[in-house]
């Protein structure tokens, strides 16, 4: 028999989406000169650093396994049949006869082995207050913080990368310890930070201790097993004013030596390696089930005002503050927070005891411990919905990634060849077509949660104000080119101007019309003549057509004359020419 696991208070998944590109030892920071955005997301590229084997202690080892769907788990079969045909290929890598540069999503998974404890540690500081013994003469109370530990178990650990340039990182991990609303609240607070929000520069003082006891965790700590070289950690205590937005080590030790965070791969790498750098903000997406039957009863309970009623949850600050993830409520106002619960929360199935909640970085789901909610619930939360918010998560990163592209196109426009933005344009209909969906599933909870997720991200808007965009750029890519067919029709029209004049006059000499005395007027041994026409042809030929083409002034006075003498200009030029050669 399996062995029997105790089902956790919370389920958390921490998500961190991000833009990656490959940078090449010749490819240093953003230099004057434009790369193609197929070099950039060479799926092919990060295969190989992903796969690339990590040095250790005792030597070399390979982290990371590819993955494809198994139609023999029930568990992936009901997440699988849940969504549409052509939604599939943005979700899963189960075509394995595709070669990894032509799939929209390649998954790798961690390896964990067997019997390793693998644990994510969040270490916070809490405010407390010293007793009065402890106070000082001035009777100014001092706050004083102590480090608390929440231990959550990993239960995996999964990278998507998308064929646009973004992936996402999942952190799968069970809470077995803290009941409390406030707990989870914690967890999830300080669990999804991957860099310091801010930070204040003061003397004797770590630049992110203000940070720290805000809402910054002293330090994370990801575990494997009882081998400390398995271990990943991050204080925060490093020099982020000049090392940027330097992603947190839990990540980037994971993902292995091939890449690189910061301004450090931008500017300092010396061989080939991944950039990566978050695409949001400080904050992983978090999705989170969490069981609280005493929370769940006093939410779904109804409250009567004048004529109508509504449930309690609008006025509730816990469910307020698990949905945004705050240890204390940042909406001071009354109305307009119940204006905010109202939009962000899914109450369909409230009255048999589970609620859900949705923000710009977060789907939380409270249920009241039932049977039904304990085995089926939380293996939708970690299954079919994680999927979906994945897709909704991709989505929005590649519309940033899109967006970030479309500048590096704007400050190289006068020298960027027209085939990279045409490439970026062929990118951005293969994302809508094979990213993008306006429905996922035929399940109405899919459609109305899926429907919920694309607009409180505001996916609908940017892709609107993207396609504009990129039709502005299409736009200029079309003037580009058909300014460039306009000068090559204008040198072309410019040399035939050229070969025909002499052409004219080749063919008008040569006729036999004019007997063999006007021959004889011409012959090469006639040097004045010859050099009197020599300067006419010079003239006609080679000053005049230049002098009408380069300059303003010129085509100005050209522009004068009537339309119909104009075009009869030219003739009466060689007419002109060819008679004062014969008189002279």
């Amino acid at each position: 028999m399996p062995e029997q696991v105790e089902m956790p208070f919370s389920k958390h998944i921490f998500m961190f989406a991000f833009k990656w590109n490959y940078m090449n030892s010749h490819s240093k920071g953003k230099n004057n000169q434009y790369r193609k955005f197929s070099e950039k997301i060479d799926l092919l590229k990060f295969d190989e650093k992903i796969m690339s084997l990590t040095k250790t202690k005792i030597g070399y080892k390979n982290n990371w396994i590819r993955n494809t769907y198994k139609d023999e788990h029930i568990k992936d079969y009901n997440e699988y049949s849940y969504y549409y045909h052509n939604v599939r290929d943005a979700i899963y890598t189960n075509n394995a006869s595709d070669s990894i540069k032509d799939k929209k999503v390649n998954i790798y998974h961690y390896y964990i082995a067997k019997g390793d404890a693998a644990q994510y540690m969040i270490k916070v500081l809490l405010k407390d207050l010293k007793s009065e013994s402890e106070q000082t003469t001035s009777h100014i109370k001092k706050e004083s913080y102590s480090e608390k530990t929440y231990t959550l178990s990993i239960t995996q650990i999964e990278l998507k990368v998308y064929d646009t340039g973004v992936g996402v990182l999942s952190f799968f991990a069970d809470n077995h310890d803290e009941r409390s609303i406030e707990a989870v609240n914690r967890i999830n607070e300080y669990g999804r930070r991957i860099y310091p929000q801010f930070i204040e520069i003061q003397e004797d003082v770590s630049p992110t201790q203000k940070t720290k006891e805000t809402f910054l965790a002293n330090q994370h700590v990801l575990k494997f097993g009882k081998d400390q070289s398995n271990y990943y950690t991050e204080t925060y205590a490093g020099d982020y004013q000049s090392e940027g937005n330097r992603i947190s080590n839990i990540i980037m030790g994971l993902l292995g030596e091939g890449f690189k965070t910061g301004k450090k791969a931008l500017y300092k790498h010396k061989q080939d390696m991944i950039a990566i750098s978050p695409l949001i903000d400080d904050r992983m997406f978090v999705i989170c089930w969490y069981v609280n039957k005493e929370l769940t009863d006093r939410l779904k309970q109804v409250e009567k005002k004048g004529e109508g009623s509504y449930y309690k949850y609008i006025e509730n600050d816990k469910w307020y503050e698990y949905i945004f993830m705050e240890k204390e409520k940042n909406c001071q106002s009354k109305w307009m927070m119940q204006d905010i619960l109202k939009r962000h929360t899914y109450e369909r199935w409230l009255d048999y005891g589970t609620l859900y909640g949705m923000s710009y970085c977060s789907f939380v789901c409270l249920t009241d411990g039932s049977e039904f909610a304990v085995q089926n619930i939380s293996v939708h939360m970690t299954t079919i919905y994680y999927q979906m918010m994945c897709l909704v998560l991709a989505q929005k990163a590649s519309i940033l990634r899109f967006e970030d592209e479309l500048t590096d196109i704007s400050n190289h426009s006068k020298d960027i060849p027209i085939e990279a933005v045409e490439e970026v344009y062929q990118n951005y209909l293969q994302f809508i077509n094979g990213i993008y969906f306006r429905e996922v599933t035929a399940q109405d909870q899919g459609i109305e949660l899926y429907t919920m997720a694309q607009h409180l991200m505001r996916i609908d808007i940017d892709i609107k104000e993207l396609k504009e965009e990129m039709g502005q750029l299409f736009r200029y890519v079309s003037l580009r080119a058909d300014k460039e067919t306009n000068k090559a029709i204008n040198a072309l029209t410019y040399l035939n101007t050229l070969i025909l004049i002499p052409a004219l006059v080749t063919g008008f000499f040569g006729m036999n019309i004019f007997g063999e005395g006007l021959r004889e007027q011409w012959s090469i041994t006639n040097y004045k003549k010859l050099i009197i026409w020599a300067c006419i042809f010079i003239i006609i030929v080679g000053v005049l057509p230049l002098a009408i083409i380069k300059s303003k002034k010129v085509q100005k006075l050209i522009k004068k004359i009537p339309q119909p003498l104009r075009t009869s200009i030219p003739w009466i030029v060689v007419g002109l020419a060819i008679m004062i050669s014969i008189v002279l």
